[in-house]
C-alpha cells in the first residue's frame, strides 16, 4: 500500500508516460524509415549515409562510439547522455534498485544499447551495393526494433501502466 505522496507521485509518474515514452517511438519510427532505405531497389551511397546518420539518431546518444564531440565530453564529466538511460532513471524513480521490475528494465536497457552498437558494426561494415549484406542489416534492424519494443514495455512496467 503505498502513502498518500507515494500515491500522488505514481500519478504523476502515469501522467507523464506520454512524455517518457515518446523518443522510444521517434526511435523505433527512425529505424523503420532506415530499414526502408535498405528495402529499396537502388541503395546508393547517399542512402548508406543517411541511414548512418539515422541509425546515430535513433540511438539517443547512448552508443559511446557514435557520440559527438559535445557528448562525449559531457560523459566523460559524469553527466548522463544517454535518453534511455534517462527515461528508466525517471520511469523507476520510485522503485528500489532491487525492484524486480527496475531489474527487467535495466536488463533491457542493457540489451537495447548492445543492440544498438551491434546493429552499427554491421551498418559500417558492410557494403548496401550487396544483397547478402543487406539482409544482415535488415535483421539487425529487426532485431533492435524488437529490443526497443521490450525496452518500451519494461518501461510502461515501472510506471504501472
Amino acid at each position: 500500500m503505498r502513502s498518500g505522496a507515494e500515491g500522488v507521485a505514481a500519478g504523476a509518474k502515469k501522467k507523464s508516460a506520454r512524455f517518457l515514452l515518446a523518443p522510444i517511438a521517434a526511435s523505433r519510427e527512425i529505424l523503420l524509415k532506415a530499414q526502408s532505405l535498405l528495402a529499396s531497389a537502388n541503395v546508393g551511397a547517399e542512402d548508406a549515409e543517411e541511414v548512418g546518420r539515422l541509425l546515430g539518431a535513433a540511438g539517443r546518444d547512448c552508443v559511446p562510439r557514435k557520440r559527438n564531440s559535445l557528448v562525449a565530453l559531457q560523459s566523460r564529466t559524469g553527466v548522463e547522455v544517454c535518453t534511455f538511460s534517462l527515461i528508466l532513471k525517471n520511469a523507476a524513480s520510485l522503485l528500489t534498485d532491487k525492484d524486480p521490475l527496475k531489474v527487467e528494465a535495466d536488463t533491457r536497457l542493457a540489451e537495447l544499447i548492445q543492440s544498438f552498437s551491434d546493429l552499427g558494426t554491421v551498418v559500417d561494415n558492410s557494403n548496401f551495393e550487396l544483397t547478402a549484406d543487406r539482409e544482415k542489416m535488415k535483421d539487425g534492424f529487426l532485431g533492435t526494433i524488437s529490443a526497443i519494443g521490450k525496452f518500451e514495455q519494461a518501461i510502461k512496467d515501472c510506471l504501472g501502466i
